[in-house]
């Protein structure tokens, strides 16, 4: 895909920030410039959630780009029915749809609501909303996860054409020497976000055309890695764990279990 392309993309996505929106991830200690498409800024305007990861990201085919939202293990104010009565009202005024309610396949709880809209599809899922115990007054918390679905003719885009586009996706703590390797690569997944933003960490996933193309840029990422000063700490199956050597932090993963995709992950602070 071209930058232009994502660009109209961006726009369609209709992306912006809003005071009440700004106030909540501040106090949350998330980043309060954040943008987010309205639906997801009036839900969470809606809940107050409190305590809450928040983790936002783009996963592409070559026929469909994913941008999505995620808000983990968040507390709100109010009994699980309660809360999911708000997020199915809010919903509901957005013609949003249920698509189904039950337990997922890991015995949890799970609500999905769809909204289909020409080539682009929504989908709102509410996962694991339990009350809190011990709390004076109902509270409860669970997972939510937005994710709007685009239809493309184009290919997958490049991190540089993604970065560009969608700035506030950028990790600053990423080495340059790094970004250079990334940049011109088409990748399956990008995503940044975390606890709060000084905990935030930025993945990249990468397709290979075959095993020995992934083992080729395993062993390219390896090299700039020393060249940077890190070194492997442990192998965990098949994750290598990098950091510097006088230090524990930034830690680096290289993941190969899938044998055709490299994925690389950057935890700046520990």
């Amino acid at each position: 895909m071209t930058i232009q392309q994502l660009e109209t993309v961006k726009t369609r996505l209709s992306l912006a920030s809003s005071p009440d929106f700004s106030r909540l991830l501040a106090g949350n200690k998330h980043n309060p410039d954040l943008p987010a498409p309205p639906l997801w800024r009036g839900l969470l305007s809606a809940l107050h959630p409190f305590r809450f990861d928040y983790v936002n990201g783009v996963a592409c085919t070559e026929h469909v780009l994913r941008f999505y939202w995620y808000c983990s293990e968040f507390g709100s104010a109010g009994t699980p029915e309660q809360v999911i009565g708000v997020i199915k009202d809010l919903l509901r005024e957005q013609g949003f749809t249920a698509h189904s309610a039950g337990k997922n396949e890991y015995g949890v709880d799970e609500y999905v609501f769809i909204k289909q809209d020409r080539d682009t599809e929504h989908n709102l899922t509410v996962e694991g909303v339990e009350r809190f115990i011990g709390t004076r007054e109902p509270r409860c918390g669970g997972r939510l996860l937005y994710e709007i679905n685009m239809q493309t003719n184009g290919a997958r885009p490049t991190v540089r054409e993604t970065l560009k586009a969608f700035p506030w996706l950028a990790c600053p703590e990423l080495p340059a020497t790094l970004l250079d390797f990334f940049n011109d690569k088409a990748f399956s997944s990008l995503n940044y976000g975390g606890t709060w933003t000084r905990y935030y960490d930025w993945g990249l996933t990468i397709p290979c055309a075959t095993p020995e193309a992934a083992a080729e840029m395993l062993a390219r990422l390896d090299g700039l890695l020393a060249g940077l000063g890190f070194f492997p700490e442990k192998k965990d199956a098949d994750i290598l764990i990098y950091h510097p050597a006088q230090s524990y932090a930034p830690i680096i993963y290289l993941d190969s279990s899938e044998k055709t995709v490299v994925a690389f992950r950057i935890q700046p602070y520990s």
